[in-house]
């Protein structure tokens, strides 16, 4: 028989499950795992001014009429 593969994949990479147990019907018992449901494999980056070290911050702007776009 061929070998059976659990988790999910993303990129190639499975992911950990958090939990694992099973739940038991009668005489009938299914394996369980939880998996997350989000991906935190993100961070964010802050640029900072090199002579005081402050956090820059980007304007999005038009550049023909000078006013600020949400």
């Amino acid at each position: 028989m061929g070998e059976l593969k659990t988790g999910r994949q993303k990129g190639g990479i499975m992911s950990r499950s958090h939990w694992k147990g099973s739940i038991s019907v009668g005489l009938v018992e299914i394996p369980v795992d939880r998996y997350p449901a989000e991906n935190r494999n993100r961070f964010d980056l802050t640029l900072l001014d090199r002579r005081d070290l402050k956090p820059m911050w980007f304007k999005r702007y038009h550049k023909v009429s000078g006013k600020d776009i949400p």
